[in-house]
């Protein structure tokens, strides 16, 4: 819901520029600090002949000392700007996926109550298929038994003729 609102999308774009913004000025002040680094470290030995050398060399220490310390800044909050970075990454991806989820979830309940309504139809008709099938049945079997009485009494009036025929034909052939 959030993710897909106009407001958030329009400034996504805005603040993914600023973050790579920010990378690149931590960038910068990270070499800036290993150049003053290498600057100052360097250059302990050589200016140790200058007419002070105590206070010199405390300033060099100093100035070496700011420049490790800006290193270690510069490097740390590099090092959370990526992981803060990777973190935001995973929690619009999480968001994005529970909303996928949620609307998955209400499809599968919709198609639930769709199968179980489905299933009561298909087993009502069932039912309706078996008792017609048994009054189609039973209604069968009464013709078949009809049919089969007509056909039983006519073979039993043929025998009969036949009887009352055969001695009429015994006395013919004697």
């Amino acid at each position: 819901m959030v993710l897909q609102c106009n407001w958030f999308q329009s400034t996504s774009a805005y603040v993914k520029s600023g973050y790579n913004i920010l990378v690149l000025l931590l960038i910068i002040c990270l070499f800036d600090s290993v150049r003053e680094m290498n600057k100052y470290s360097s250059s302990t030995k050589a200016d140790s002949s200058m007419s002070n050398p105590v206070s010199a060399l405390e300033h060099i220490y100093m100035k070496l000392f700011r420049a490790q310390r800006n290193f270690y800044i510069a490097s740390f909050t590099l090092l959370l700007w990526f992981v803060i970075r990777r973190l935001v990454t995973l929690i619009v991806a999480q968001a994005s996926s529970t909303e996928e989820l949620e609307s998955l979830d209400n499809a599968n309940s919709e198609l639930k109550k769709k199968n179980e309504n489905l299933t009561g139809s298909v087993t009502k008709l069932n039912q309706q298929l078996l008792d017609f099938n048994e009054h189609s049945m039973a209604g069968e079997q009464e013709s078949r038994l009809l049919e089969l009485q007509t056909a039983y009494n006519d073979l039993k009036m043929q025998l009969q003729q036949t009887e009352q025929v055969s001695p009429v034909y015994g006395e013919v052939e004697l």
